[in-house]
């Protein structure tokens, strides 16, 4: 004999639905989402001809406020630089288009200074910010 009737059961179903669902993708999603935007990251650096023995710094973080993640990177031949990398997986461009899979070098920066992106030892890719 079960100490839940069969509309119990039905609630408790719908609301382990509910709760369990959104939280599992999240703790796909995120991984998932980190691990694209370092293997992006790493393809950006080959395409600036950057050698990954030059990285002396990296860090990950979510963005709230735009969504995707942040990836702040440090090279030893621009030590007191740190790059802005962004990584969204889709965004919408200025016309309103929606773009997949989209990395850029969003700014350098020294300090608490933002600094022109030509000062910098790697400014960004043309086409690619």
């Amino acid at each position: 004999m079960s100490i839940l009737n069969e509309k119990d059961k039905m609630v408790l179903k719908i609301l382990a639905g509910i709760f369990v669902v959104p939280f599992t993708a999240l703790f796909l999603i995120f991984p998932f989402q980190a691990y694209l935007t370092l293997c992006k990251f790493d393809e950006y650096r080959e395409l600036q001809g950057i050698d990954s023995d030059l990285v002396i710094e990296k860090q990950l973080a979510f963005d709230i406020k735009k969504g995707g993640f942040n990836l702040f990177v440090k090279y030893s031949d621009d030590p007191y630089m740190r790059y802005n990398y962004h990584y969204d997986y889709w965004k919408k461009d200025n016309n309103g288009e929606l773009i997949f899979d989209c990395f850029t070098l969003k700014k350098v920066n020294g300090g608490n200074d933002s600094i022109a992106m030509d000062v910098c030892e790697h400014p960004p890719i043309d086409g690619m910010i």
